[in-house]
């Protein structure tokens, strides 16, 4: 027993040292919260006992998390006589989903663009290959004009 308060005293100097944990809940204290919106309880340091009002105990050590629904009652205190530090706080909002007709014109605007991106690099890269064509086509017609051809070097 002698050891366990030894290591409790020790856990409790170095949680009331860290610098994690926004709540400080001192030894045998017990804190009820009402979340008025859906939240979240994150232990920092230290090791927690905590009930919603299901009727369920939960058994919280330094960087679990538990979700809180808006109605319930959560009650929290210390384990082992130690300090307990932690984080309550209200989760975001969901954002909310855009109308489908929205959502669908947005996803044709988006294809459009990257059709038109796709067709102009085709389009470049067409032409890039009939500029290289025409060059080839060129320079063998100045070859065959000056009798540089394969047929007349004897080559054939």
């Amino acid at each position: 027993m002698s050891q366990i308060a030894s290591i409790s005293a020790h856990d409790s100097a170095a949680c009331l040292a860290a610098r994690s944990g926004a709540y400080l809940l001192a030894p045998a204290q017990a804190l009820g919260l009402q979340p008025t919106k859906p939240s979240s309880l994150r232990i920092t340091c230290g090791q927690a006992w905590v009930t919603l009002g299901d009727g369920k105990d939960h058994f919280l050590q330094a960087g679990q998390t538990l979700l809180a629904p808006v109605g319930s009652h959560v009650v929290l205190e210390s384990l082992y006589g130690t300090v307990l530090k932690f984080d309550w706080q209200a989760l975001p909002a969901k954002a909310s989903a855009p109308h489908p007709l929205h959502q669908a014109l947005r996803d044709l605007r988006a294809a459009a663009a990257l059709a038109a991106r796709g067709l102009l690099g085709l389009g470049l890269g067409l032409a890039a290959l009939a500029r290289s064509a025409a060059s080839k086509a060129s320079r063998a017609h100045s070859r065959i004009a000056s009798g540089e051809s394969m047929a007349s070097s004897g080559a054939v």
